[in-house]
């Protein structure tokens, strides 16, 4: 839409205050024209120079991860006009921390653009930040990257109070937990699949979520620990 320049040259009164846009079902937008505008020249707005030919949106499905997990990485690679690339292969760059290639991969289309990789990440694996380039030529720049970091750190922990009137714990039969007045915490071992509650010298509930082992002595581990069947 286009206004004649007249319409904008006019002082106090006379000036333009507000643009307003209507459709027939009587919803509207409107821009006050009188309002200071917003100076972002110092916010860094500019955004990335747009691709001239392909460009690949890369990501993971976490930002952090620990040694010996695996990163599951996916490209969406398409044309300057915004149109999945289909039929043409990509390259995987992953390089540690320290700029070293820790793995290269070449993969096919997998359907509108898009290609997946797992990366199992080494026990000794470096920690820091970690890139991962996708190349469409490998004698060219990448057509994308992003980055993931490896980190050694702690689950998040959960402090409650528990109370039961049972002094025994059995295999599905319902019962209420012991009150322990002092800090508990809750976290979950991914390693051995259960839920441990430390109870600060008190004792320790063991809540599997496999079956617990047919080796009944694996319930008299020490006397301050009980293991039910989830």
């Amino acid at each position: 839409m286009q206004f004649d320049a007249a319409l904008t040259r006019g002082e106090g009164s006379q000036g333009p205050a507000m643009l307003v846009a209507q459709d027939q079902t009587g919803d509207y937008a409107f821009l006050n024209l009188k309002a200071p505008a917003f100076d972002l020249t110092d916010r860094g707005v500019a955004g990335r120079a747009v691709p001239a030919g392909l460009d690949a949106f890369v990501y993971t499905e976490r930002g952090v991860y620990r040694s010996s997990e695996t990163v599951h990485v996916t490209a969406l690679v398409r044309d300057a006009q915004g149109i999945a690339a289909t039929g043409m292969p990509v390259t995987f760059v992953v390089e540690r921390p320290d700029g070293v290639e820790y793995r290269r991969s070449v993969v096919a289309d997998q359907g509108m653009g898009g290609h997946a990789i797992s990366v199992p990440l080494v026990p000794s694996a470096p920690t820091g930040t970690w890139r991962v380039k996708t190349f469409a030529d490998p004698k060219r720049p990448p057509v994308g990257e992003t980055t993931f970091m490896v980190e050694d750190y702690v689950p998040d922990r959960i402090e409650f109070d528990l109370a039961t009137t049972a002094k025994t714990i059995s295999k599905g039969n319902p019962f209420n937990y012991v009150r322990w007045n002092n800090s508990n915490e809750e976290n979950w071992d991914q390693n051995e699949q259960r839920i441990t509650i430390n109870t600060d010298g008190v004792g320790v509930l063991d809540i599997f979520a496999s079956k617990v082992s047919e080796d009944k002595g694996q319930n008299n581990r020490n006397k301050e620990t009980k293991s039910i069947d989830n």
